[in-house]
């Protein structure tokens, strides 16, 4: 229910396999092995996951490749995003993944032994599911009331308290003229600034705005950060 937050809706297709191995890929790389078998973008695999569940122990020859007598029953799996022309194809590809014997599941299975210190067996916990109308996208409004206009001809802002994904809004000048610049909500943070310059001097030109999702230890420091995007 998202009130003034932003949401993008769209078809999905889930998948669950049941795996025995030795550890979970981390999640980056079950990204790019799903990504890879299944040959779609990256940007169509949402969600993966792997679960670790119970010891297994395996049979004399499998201990013997995997160098220990057990291995672990993991869940994996992920959704990915499609539209409803291509899901019928996506589906097919899916439902490959656990067959080795076939191109999608063989670079399922290779991708995984490669990660991997062992990998066995690979089973379909259930088939998979096209799930029309779901949420693959969610962003919280902007706070507009944080928005701090600049210039000394500057009043105030004509921005809602809430401010929706890609919403722009601008300062008021007590002048009555236009301010330079705007604000807008972009990935759930206000970007830009806006100005009633008055007898204040400001520069304008365009920009490119981006937002990243990264999981790391740690923030770089601005100025790093700004080496980094510039290399």
């Amino acid at each position: 229910c998202p009130g003034h937050d932003s949401v993008m809706i769209g078809d999905k297709v889930l998948l669950t396999l049941a795996v025995v191995a030795s550890e979970c890929p981390s999640t980056a790389q079950l990204h790019t092995i799903l990504a890879n078998a299944l040959e779609v973008h990256r940007n169509m695999v949402k969600d993966v996951f792997c679960e670790v569940g119970e010891e297994v122990v395996l049979p004399e020859d499998d201990a013997l490749l995997a160098g220990q007598p057990k291995a672990r029953a993991l869940t994996l799996g992920g959704d990915l995003v499609v539209n409803a022309t291509e899901a019928p194809d996506v589906l097919l590809r899916v439902a490959q993944l656990p067959d080795s014997k076939v191109p999608v599941g063989n670079r399922f299975a290779n991708a995984l032994k490669s990660a991997l210190d062992y990998m066995g067996s690979v089973e379909k916990l259930h088939k998979p599911v096209y799930a029309p109308d779901q949420v693959i996208d969610f962003h919280k409004a902007c706070r507009g009331d944080a928005a701090r206009p600049l210039g000394n001809d500057s009043v105030g802002t004509n921005c809602p308290v809430a401010m929706v994904e890609r919403s722009s809004c601008a300062a008021q000048c007590n002048s009555g003229g236009i301010a330079n610049g705007t604000f807008v909500c972009l990935a759930s943070k206000l970007r830009l600034k806006s100005v009633c310059p008055g007898q204040d001097s400001l520069t304008i030109g365009d920009k490119v705005l981006f937002t990243l999702a990264t999981v790391a230890s740690a923030c770089p420091s601005s100025e790093r950060l700004r080496t980094i995007v510039a290399k």
